[in-house]
């Protein structure tokens, strides 16, 4: 009995150190520490404004996409580090690959962010970014 209760004591140990380092950012930034909801988020230069000009300004809908008439939602996730720069591009749940490569190779384009702020140190954080595509009819 003995040995249960130590075991148990010890997994409520490990399962709040683990809490405690998802909610509070080291001092210094760390790679395993990702954040969803900062104080700040992170900003695209200009804002979300400037930035859906950015993608419309380099967006090339693949030719064999529109002519299957494909089109829809891209949504991507990203983690924009502590210094700003785009890491870890995910696709997620896409209308097609083709979209897809296209929408990854726009954002890897992207400048450089403002860093989310969590308790006033730049931290890692995951945003999404839908990108849509659409013909005209």
């Amino acid at each position: 009995m003995i040995r249960i209760i130590t075991l148990l004591c010890g997994i409520f140990f490990i399962c709040n150190e683990l809490a405690l380092a998802q909610s509070l950012p080291e001092k210094s930034p760390s790679k395993e520490n990702v954040f969803i909801m900062v104080d700040k988020m992170p900003e695209f230069p200009g804002g979300n404004a400037e930035m859906l000009k950015f993608i419309s300004n380099r967006i090339v809908y693949p030719e064999s996409a529109a002519s299957n008439g494909i089109e829809g939602r891209v949504l991507l996730t990203v983690i924009i580090n502590h210094d700003g720069k785009i890491r870890d591009i995910v696709a997620k749940g896409n209308p097609d690959k083709m979209l897809e490569r296209e929408a990854v190779r726009v954002v890897k384009l992207m400048p450089n962010w403002s860093p989310g702020i969590q308790d006033d140190l730049p931290v890692d954080v995951q945003v999404s970014i839908p990108i849509m595509f659409k013909l005209d009819h």
